[in-house]
This record gives structure tokens, C-alpha cells and sequence, in this order.
């Protein structure tokens, strides 16, 4: 078996692991006793420059990277503060122009995929979050300007409410996970309405170089089920660094008047 097919393998096994058999609702209505389960599956694409500079920052050699990427998610919020979940994914990625002497360019020139996997877990509380777990993948990740290179983890953390303004910052988190936001994503998160977030703030530590603008949006349009968009803006050297991203989540149980949206993000 190949460790692409193993990453795979071992992501559709935690899926049924996640669903657990919720429990009865606190009489109060104020939080729910029983645990939630939410998937997520997304898609998207862009493109990013690989950028060799100089001593004094000039750029010396550029490579312009087409991507599309896929991602899923499955987690487990019990009625504490911990969630249990798994996202993964891969990465394809092509190169419009090859430079024989630009790092990495071996695995560019005809393309190639980039399966990962990242078990985590979350602490939540109405005021503040962090996450962490390790990460899998079968390639190295590209950069710009640097040696590809083996991230090992991802890790998250929210300060501010749920239900008004919050700070969040990522590191190998979104889903998916280039067009979802890149490596590194930092901003503001507003929830508009009691169905409706929106986000705004910048991405970068690469590939792509430099950094991005990046905006994304959550619609819960129905109790079980809400619709979500991203994407970045940004170039260097002429060349668009741009993505964009849309999927699905959803939430088993589904919502009812006595629970809360936000519980957690």
C-alpha cells in the first residue's frame, strides 16, 4: 500500500469513529448536554508565485504555480469544552514555467499530489480556544524563496467571544488548505448574524510569497447544513497569488431554538 493510499485509508476509518449517539438536552436550554458532529468537504484552486531572491531582496528567478485542492473534516464536540476531530486532504500543484535552477523544481515539472492528514483536538470556551495535532503528509511543503519543508503540525487560537468579534490565528488549519487560506492565516472574525460569520485578514509564511488579503464567509442556511466561501487576494513580481474556495458543513444533531450556534466556531 502506498502512503498516499494509507493517509487516505486511515481519514475515511476516523469518520465513523467521530459520530456519537448524542445525549439529553440541559433543562435549562442555555447549553446542550449532548455532543455535536460536524463534516465539512471543500474544494478550490488558485495560483502563487515561487519566488528566488537575492541578498538584497531582488527576485532572481520565478515560477508561477497553478494548484487545486481538496479537504474534508469530521469532528466530535462534546458538551465541555473538548472537541475530538480529523481533517486531511491533497494538494495538486503544476508549474507554468520551469527554471533548472530553482529549488524543488524536480517535483514541479510535471506536477504532483500532496496527500496530508492532521488528527487534532480543541479546548473551547465562550471567550477563547486553542488547537493543535500533528500533521501528515507524504510530500514536503513548497515556499517561496526557501527549501520545501516538513510542517509537523497544525495549531489554532480564538480570543474574543463567539457571538460578537473574536481574533483567530492558524497554522495548517484551513480546509482546504491552500485555497482555504494558506499556512499561516491571521484576522478578524464577526458574527454577523446569529446564522451568518464573516472573516477578513491577512495569509502568508508561503507558499506563495509574501503575504495575502484573505476574506471568507459562513451561511447556515438550514439547522443541519450551512455553505462556506474563502479566498485570498494578493501578487509579487507580476504574479497573481490569488485562490478561492467553497464547501459544505454538516452538523448532526441538527440545530434547534434551545441550542446555541455558538457553542463553538
Amino acid at each position: 500500500m502506498t502512503r498516499s493510499a494509507l493517509l487516505l485509508s486511515i481519514f475515511v476509518a476516523a469518520l465513523p469513529v467521530a459520530v456519537q449517539v448524542p445525549g439529553a438536552l440541559d433543562s435549562t436550554g442555555a447549553e446542550p448536554e449532548r455532543g455535536e458532529t460536524r463534516l465539512t468537504l471543500a474544494t478550490g484552486g488558485g495560483t502563487y508565485g515561487l519566488i528566488d531572491r537575492g541578498c538584497e531582496g531582488q527576485a532572481l528567478r520565478t515560477t508561477r504555480v497553478r494548484y487545486v485542492d481538496v479537504g474534508g473534516e469530521v469532528e466530535h464536540r462534546f458538551p465541555g469544552p473538548l472537541t475530538v476531530g480529523v481533517r486531511g486532504g491533497t494538494i495538486h500543484e503544476t508549474a507554468k514555467t520551469v527554471d533548472t535552477s530553482l529549488p524543488g523544481v524536480v517535483i514541479l515539472g510535471g506536477g504532483r499530489d500532496n496527500p496530508y492528514l492532521n488528527p487534532y483536538l480543541r479546548l473551547d470556551n465562550h471567550w477563547g480556544g486553542i488547537s493543535g495535532g500533528p500533521l501528515f503528509a507524504e510530500e514536503p511543503f513548497l515556499r517561496s524563496n526557501s527549501d520545501p519543508f516538513h510542517p509537523r503540525f497544525s495549531a489554532g487560537l480564538r480570543l474574543g467571544p463567539l457571538d460578537r468579534v473574536s481574533f483567530r490565528l492558524s497554522w495548517m488549519e484551513n480546509v482546504p488548505l491552500l485555497s482555504g487560506g494558506s499556512y499561516l492565516v491571521g484576522g478578524v472574525n464577526v458574527a454577523v448574524r446569529p446564522d451568518i460569520d464573516a472573516f477578513i485578514g491577512m495569509s502568508g509564511a508561503g507558499p506563495e510569497d509574501g503575504g495575502s488579503l484573505q476574506f471568507a464567509g459562513r451561511w447556515w442556511f438550514h439547522p443541519s447544513a450551512s455553505v462556506l466561501v474563502s479566498g485570498r487576494l494578493g501578487s509579487s513580481e507580476q504574479v497573481s497569488q490569488n485562490g478561492i474556495a467553497a464547501g459544505i458543513t454538516f452538523r448532526f444533531p441538527a440545530l434547534t431554538p434551545l441550542r446555541s450556534s455558538r457553542r463553538s466556531p
